[in-house]
């Protein structure tokens, strides 16, 4: 049977959810500019408006491309932190919501996301910070 050729375009038009593990966003080199270029504002992001109070971290973030020998589609980007790690847990939902976003609703809503995460971690770490300036000062 025939379709119409606008149902045909919606179709392909649908695109697939790229899940963010420890490895990062891999998938197909086709799908890989727009999830890079958003990894770069994620980093940017991070790094810029994470309070990092503690002397042992940085305010730093990047982005890490990973090759493979094998074949295009296990290409990947990943975000890291200052020192080299993963970007922790709180940030992975807000990464792959960013990244996958389709309409500006979903964009958005992961945006807020994202906002959320950036405000736990800035909480997360003036605790931090006082609990190192507490340990310096009875030592």
């Amino acid at each position: 049977k025939h379709q119409p050729q606008n149902e045909a375009k919606k179709k392909k038009k649908k695109k697939t959810w790229i899940p963010y593990g420890t490895a990062g966003f891999r998938c197909d080199e086709t799908a890989m500019d727009p999830i890079a270029f958003r990894c770069g504002f994620i980093a940017a992001c991070v790094a810029a408006f994470s309070s990092k109070s503690s002397r042992k971290r940085t305010r730093a973030s990047g982005v890490v491309v990973t090759a493979s020998h094998n074949h295009a589609k296990d290409n990947g980007v990943k975000l890291v932190d200052g020192e080299g790690n993963v970007l922790g847990e709180r940030y992975e939902g807000a990464c792959e919501a960013l990244c996958n976003a389709t309409t500006a609703k979903e964009l958005h809503d992961a945006l807020d996301t994202f906002e959320e995460a950036i405000v736990e971690d800035q909480g997360n770490n003036v605790a931090e910070g006082k609990e190192e300036e507490e340990e310096r000062t009875t030592t």
